[in-house]
Parts: C-alpha cells; sequence; structure tokens
C-alpha cells in the first residue's frame, strides 16, 4: 500500500462519442455528436473533434448543427455506454487500494453551468451533465 493518496482524472467528457467512434471506425476523427436529433434536441455529447467547431453539451441541437453541419448526428444507444462504463469502473476498481470500501472509487461530474448531487455516470442513465437547469430538477432525494 502507497503511504501517499493518489488521484486518478479520467476525462470522460465525450464519452458517447468515443463509444460510437470506437463501435463504428468510419466515424474515427470525425465529428460525432450523440443527443436528441429533432429540432428541440439536445447535445449529450460531442467528439472532440465537434468540439473544434464549438458544439458543447447541453446546447441545443438545431445550433449544434449550425456549428458543426457535417458531424454525424446521432440518438444514443445507452446499452453499449453502460456496457463500456461497467468496463471503465471495472479497471477503476482493479487499480484502486480498497476498491470494495472506499467511496473515492466512484464517478464524479463536474460542469460550470449545472451542478448536480445525484451521479450523472454513463450507464447510469445520465449523460455525463446534467442538461436540466438546477431551477427546473427536482430535489434530490
Amino acid at each position: 500500500m502507497r503511504s501517499q493518496a493518489s488521484v486518478l482524472h479520467i476525462d470522460l467528457d465525450a464519452f458517447f462519442a468515443s463509444v460510437e467512434q470506437r463501435d463504428k471506425p468510419s466515424l474515427r476523427g470525425k465529428p460525432v455528436v450523440v443527443g436528441g436529433t429533432g429540432g428541440r434536441g439536445v447535445v449529450s455529447t460531442a467528439s472532440y473533434e465537434a468540439r473544434k467547431s464549438g458544439v458543447r453539451s447541453a446546447m441545443s441541437t438545431r445550433e449544434a448543427r449550425a456549428r458543426c453541419p457535417h458531424a454525424a448526428f446521432l440518438s444514443g444507444r445507452f446499452p453499449a455506454y453502460r456496457a463500456a462504463s461497467r468496463v471503465v469502473m471495472d479497471l477503476l476498481r482493479a487499480i484502486s487500494p480498497s476498491s470494495s470500501h472506499s467511496p473515492s472509487t466512484r464517478p464524479s461530474s463536474t460542469s460550470s453551468r449545472a451542478t448536480s448531487t445525484r451521479p450523472t455516470w454513463p450507464g447510469s442513465g445520465g449523460s455525463g451533465r446534467s442538461c436540466v437547469p438546477a431551477s427546473r430538477r427536482p430535489p434530490a432525494a
């Protein structure tokens, strides 16, 4: 056991888009936007290639299409994200010193636009970021 605590930060901001690029090689290196694909949809996540065009999580799909019309817009495949999330979490648990008892071996998400005390980890039904403004969210259980 190490004498000093360690912190491992893993950037999963584009997790859903990365899963899509992993599973469909034709999307690799191209802008990918996952979220609501209709006119009133909201971006759940965007690949780093789409982010270069200014596409961000919680942005309307309409604005995302205007900023990055050549992106692949996908509605999302939550079973695939859940399975990939399990793999990531299993790896994190495997390297954590006392993973079965450690509250620190858990995902967390921060956003300058929205904060939530509820987990928003891919696979738990969340998008990695809360897309509902704090004023419209129900109280935390």
